[in-house]
């Protein structure tokens, strides 16, 4: 059950290589100026073969498993996630240590709540602009291999606390 989201033709990824295709073949159209033609078909002919490339090879941009989460390159284990969250164009990873609180952190000792507090906070983010990004089956996935993360983050999922 694990989940996966790719590049795909029809993200920005696809529309570069389109773009650059495009105007590789309409700069060939320019034959009886060649100063214009052989830059543009070399400039937009790389730029095409450039955003070809990923599409291809079909990175993956996020996956989420029972190892961790993360890209192709990068996985981070469920241990050392503290949170996700989730916005419009990236997913990102908070990692960190966390440490509980004891009356004496309080000027007040009737103020003390058991709780935690970050010590040290690393934030990792995925974009998913680019991909086929499923909400349901991403958060479905996160609450299957990893459900005390699922519940934790405080603007993960669009709850914002009050």
């Amino acid at each position: 059950m694990a989940y996966v989201t790719r590049l795909h033709p029809f993200s920005a990824q696809g529309g570069f290589f389109l773009g650059c295709a495009v105007a590789a073949v309409g700069s060939v159209g320019l034959w009886r100026q060649p100063w214009v033609m052989v830059p543009g078909v070399l400039f937009f002919g790389f730029g095409a073969v450039v955003g070809a490339i990923p599409l291809l090879q079909r990175q993956v941009t996020l996956r989420v498993d029972d190892t961790g989460i993360g890209d192709d390159r990068n996985m981070t284990s469920w241990d050392k996630v503290l949170w996700l969250e989730v916005h419009d164009r990236r997913v990102w990873i908070v990692q960190g240590e966390l440490r509980e609180l004891n009356p004496e952190d309080f000027d007040d000792p009737e103020e003390f709540r058991p709780s935690v507090e970050p010590v040290s906070l690393r934030m990792r983010g995925l974009p998913v602009s680019g991909c086929r990004f499923r909400r349901n089956r991403f958060d479905a996935a996160v609450r299957a291999y990893a459900p005390h993360v699922a519940d934790t983050a405080p603007y993960t999922y669009g709850h914002h606390p009050s």
